[in-house]
């Protein structure tokens, strides 16, 4: 057989000289591997006569069956005038504006949708498309353009299907009580299609012409008997079966509608990527469920297949830097970020690493007081923290309240209270408001001179008593003396003496209290509110300076105040504050390129610093490049790249990529499906359902419409119309020819002079050759 590129060349591009022409030929028919006999004879540049052969001759040069190309041609002059087609040709000359296929199809296309009744062009009806033979999806679809109205052309090979779609139009058509004309130069198409035709049993309402003279009796004789069978038709027509048969077909249609509307619905969804820039049938194709995975429902709208390589790619490659960092730096594993360092800053990190420890020895070899274990590198941080604390402590640690600080420390059985300190300190101060504190009798007497006081008090009720009393009572010279020294006399001045003798028993009370206590010191031996002030003052800041040192972690082991008088406990504090700060000021320069937790391990392992230097000089700027592509991450990417890492700690980068696609496949199916629940129906087993109804349904409307076009012709041939005018003439023709009213259609060529419309609706259908057409 030739090949399909040979028969499909069109020679547009073909050399026009007469030697390029036949060079280009001969080069196509060897590239088709077409044995043809192409010597050098060809290649000459003259047409020899045709000679005359038979085809024994031929057989006998090629008895080989090869196939062998001659340069002689047969020229002359064959006109046209006597085909039919000449009509046709003239007409189109003498429209100049028809200048294309296209143009003349646009121009026949109202005679084309002439009668047709209108249709939806996005949907036809399942109940609209009728088809006796079996058709394939693009037949279908070629069949619904037409309906459409659309002129189509098909192109084929043998055996692709064009006959059975020209059949399958033409049941449709006729099936419609549409007029339908086949037209073919080739007979044997024409056979075709009626053989097709005549399988069906529609034979009999279509007419065959070959030859418009040979074959006119057979079809007038086929007219003249379906005009015979009028009668027949109608009764069909009204039959039960035939209700029954349109009932069941319609009902068959629209369950195809639906199903098909169903399941377009489903195809719609399946191949949809306006979405997430995939189809779902991708993603079920490439998704697994069975492999590991995170949710990315929540980042789904900012995570589009057709723009999520980016940040897939920056995953990829930040797995790459850290599966090739991790391997040798545990330590730098949680860092600070490089991505601004240059190479200057390496040099700096290097720096870091030689003094660090050499500076921390500094520090404990200078500050060991009182030969104690010098502070570790955690204790430095610690007084680091506590800076302002210490700074407090020295600030208020004065000659006069050491012994406050020192008294507190080394009564450690019982803890001082600044709260409780703080409510005896009202309660004093209390005492020395209103009339003030009586402070002239002496502490052991004040029992007595309280009873004396109320023996003047009774007295003083009535002048008897009172005269009495300042005559002969032996406590008067007390009370009076009491008197003078509180600046008071008579008897307004005892309920005075009264009130301060009551403040000062208070005051007694309370000082009962505070010298209970062990950490006290100095109390105050005179009634001066001022110095009760003082002293309240310095007690409240040595429990204060004793907090801060036992707040200060260990730092009681380094500045106990017990152990020191005052200039060595204040020059222990200084240089605990000088030495701190240094290591304040050298922490703040570590910290911008380590983490505290860093600090930590680094002061753990006297080898580490060595081992990092190597480990940076390696691996400085994969560092920097991977901190690069962390800190381009947006919140809600970084939010996904941390869930990644996490899930997967130590896969290789490839691993980590198939796995977040994989994820993010999954997650926009389950959105998808969500949005769209019809796309269920294939894990619900409903498609099998749908697709096995619809197999039995097509196959059942298949059989309807064999039925169905034949009930419909006949309807057609027996309409009203051509029914009662053919009557009357018959009648006539009966009359003039005398003969006994019968129904009898004859002679029929008269007839169809008459009723030549009425009767090409008879048969609906004409296959011919384009010569019968014209005639």
């Amino acid at each position: 057989s030739l090949a399909q590129d040979l028969l499909d060349e069109d020679f547009d591009d073909y050399p026009k000289d007469s030697l390029g022409f036949r060079n280009k030929l001969y080069q196509a028919i060897e590239a088709s591997h077409l044995e043809l006999n192409f010597n050098s004879d060809n290649f000459s540049d003259q047409f020899l006569k045709f000679k005359s052969v038979t085809g024994s001759s031929i057989n006998e040069e090629f008895s080989d069956g090869s196939i062998k190309l001659f340069p002689e041609a047969v020229l002359g002059i064959f006109p046209q005038v006597d085909s039919f087609l000449e009509p046709d040709y003239h007409e189109l000359m003498k429209n100049p504006a028809i200048q294309t296929a296209d143009g003349f199809f646009e121009a026949i296309s109202p005679v084309l949708e002439r009668g047709l009744e209108p249709i939806n062009q996005s949907s036809i009806p399942e109940r609209k498309l009728m088809s006796v033979f079996p058709v394939d999806p693009w037949q279908e679809h070629a069949m619904r353009e037409v309906k459409r109205g659309n002129s189509i052309v098909v192109v084929g090979p043998p055996g692709t299907g064009k006959s059975q779609l020209i059949s399958a139009l033409v049941s449709d058509a006729i099936s419609n009580k549409r007029n339908v004309l086949v037209v073919s130069q080739k007979r044997a198409a024409l056979d075709v299609v009626w053989n097709r035709i005549r399988e069906t049993g529609l034979e009999k309402f279509c007419a065959l012409v070959h030859d418009f003279r040979d074959d006119r009796n057979k079809i007038y004789a086929d007219i003249a008997e379906q005009l015979s069978r009028l009668d027949e038709y109608r009764r069909q027509n009204v039959g039960i079966d035939a209700i029954r048969i349109e009932r069941l077909f319609l009902t068959t249609c629209n369950r195809i509608d639906q199903i098909t509307e169903e399941l377009e619905s489903f195809r719609v969804a399946l191949a949809d990527h306006s979405i997430c820039g995939l189809s779902i049938k991708e993603l079920y194709l490439e998704s697994d469920r069975m492999v590991s995975h995170i949710s990315l429902k929540r980042e789904l709208s900012m995570l589009r297949f057709d723009e999520c390589d980016p940040l897939i790619r920056n995953i990829v490659s930040l797995a790459e830097h850290n599966f090739k960092l991790k391997q040798d730096g545990l330590f730098w594993l949680q860092r600070k970020s490089f991505a601004n360092l240059m190479v200057s800053d390496l040099k700096i990190l290097e720096q870091l690493f030689s003094d660090f420890h050499p500076f921390l020895d500094a520090l404990n070899t200078d500050f060991q007081p009182n030969g104690t274990q010098p502070p570790d590198f955690s204790q430095w941080c610690i007084f680091r923290s506590q800076l302002s604390e210490l700074k407090v402590i020295q600030s208020v640690n004065k000659p006069d309240l050491f012994p406050f600080i020192s008294r507190s420390f080394n009564r450690a059985s019982e803890a001082p209270s600044e709260l409780w300190l703080t409510n005896i300190k009202r309660l004093v101060i209390d005492c020395f408001h209103g009339s003030g504190v009586e402070a002239t009798v002496a502490t052991e007497d004040l029992g007595k001179f309280q009873f004396a006081l109320q023996s003047a008090r009774r007295s003083a009720t009535n002048v008897v008593s009172w005269f009495w009393w300042k005559s002969f009572s032996k406590h008067r010279n007390q009370v009076e003396r009491v008197l003078r020294e509180n600046k008071l006399n008579g008897r307004s001045g005892l309920k005075i003496l009264e009130q301060k003798l009551d403040n000062r028993l208070n005051l007694e009370h309370q000082l009962s209290k505070l010298q209970d206590r062990e950490w006290t010191v100095s109390i105050p031996k005179n009634y001066l509110e001022d110095a009760f002030e003082v002293w309240f003052e310095n007690s409240v800041l040595a429990l204060k300076v004793r907090r801060a040192i036992l707040d200060t972690r260990s730092l009681v082991n380094y500045l106990q105040p017990s152990q020191f008088d005052f200039d060595q406990f204040l020059g222990v504090l200084n240089r605990l504050i000088e030495y701190t700060s240094a290591f304040d000021q050298r922490y703040n320069q570590w910290i911008d390129y380590l983490l505290p937790k860093q600090l930590e391990e680094l002061a753990t392992d006297r080898t580490m610093p060595a081992k990092e230097i190597t480990y940076l000089r390696n691996n400085f700027d994969r560092l920097c490049a991977a901190d690069k592509i962390t800190e381009s991450f947006q919140s809600w990417e970084q939010e996904v790249v941390n869930r990644v890492f996490e899930q997967w700690p130590d896969e290789n980068p490839d691993k980590i990529a198939a796995c977040v696609k994989n994820s993010l496949q999954l997650s926009w199916i389950d959105h998808l499906e969500e949005r769209n629940p019809q796309l269920r129906m294939v894990s619900s087993g409903v498609v099998e359902q749908l697709e096995s109804e619809l197999q039995n349904l097509l196959l059942t409307k298949r059989e309807l419409s064999r039925d169905i076009s034949l009930l419909r012709v006949r309807e057609r041939i027996t309409d009203e119309l051509v029914f009662n005018r053919l009557n009357n003439l018959v009648t006539y023709r009966d009359l003039q020819y005398q003969v006994t009213k019968k129904r009898k259609i004859w002679p029929i060529r008269k007839l169809i002079a008459e009723v030549s419309e009425e009767l090409f609706r008879i048969m609906p259908c004409w296959l011919a050759s384009p010569e019968s057409v014209s005639a």
